[in-house]
């Protein structure tokens, strides 16, 4: 909240389609894990009922944690051997079922978000070799998340902070922690902004 704060107002999202990114390339293509536990739907839902007028209405993305983005999905940028050698190296990494924790309601300046926690730090180590093969745009730190919706228009950090502390204060249902058994490579198409996504390929652990 800290970081969030340091800026006076979020920024507002555009919902046009972004021709000069994506060259009328038409999907884009991330890792992630998808979310089904029901306490953890419920309360996504609850959160973003509870900040609705600030987010573009019609999010259509289901609940998920984005591990890596890889880029627009054609041979030119995010290829066919660059999934493959992606799927291979998190079958080499060998890693076992690991244990996720819903985390606080918070925000970016582009959109709000609950926190993942991740005490083995086992997302942190599939994204590194994940992006070890390729990655778009990588940021310097990793904040697993689960996004609840876009800002609209551009409002006062302050007043945002202070809706995200009410609702911290409200929000006292207990939560189950879920075990993650396989990761899940995406696609969604580039010219809608809020859209849903496809799952392309499954990686089971071990």
């Amino acid at each position: 909240m800290d970081d969030f704060l340091k800026s006076l107002a979020t920024h507002k999202q555009c919902e046009k389609a972004f021709p000069d990114w994506h060259k009328g390339i038409s999907h884009y293509g991330f890792w992630a894990v998808e979310i089904h536990e029901p306490s953890w739907l419920s309360l996504i839902k609850e959160a973003q009922i509870y900040l609705h007028k600030y987010a573009y209405p019609n999010y259509l993305r289901a609940p998920h944690i984005t591990i890596s983005a890889c880029g627009l999905i054609d041979e030119n940028h995010f290829s066919t051997l660059r999934l493959t050698q992606q799927s291979n190296a998190l079958k080499q990494l060998n890693i076992s079922p690991f244990t996720l924790t819903l985390g606080p309601l918070d925000s970016f300046t582009t959109a709000m978000y609950l926190g993942i926690e991740d005490k083995s730090d086992s997302l942190y180590k599939i994204r590194e070799h994940l992006n070890a093969v390729t990655t778009d745009h990588p940021t310097e730190i990793y904040y697993p998340h689960v996004t609840l919706g876009l800002y609209r228009d551009n409002f006062s950090t302050r007043e945002i902070a202070k809706e995200i502390q009410s609702f911290r204060l409200q929000a006292s249902q207990n939560l189950t922690s879920i075990e993650v058994t396989e990761l899940v490579f995406c696609r969604y198409e580039t010219k809608v902004l809020q859209g849903p996504f496809e799952v392309e390929r499954r990686i089971k652990l071990n």
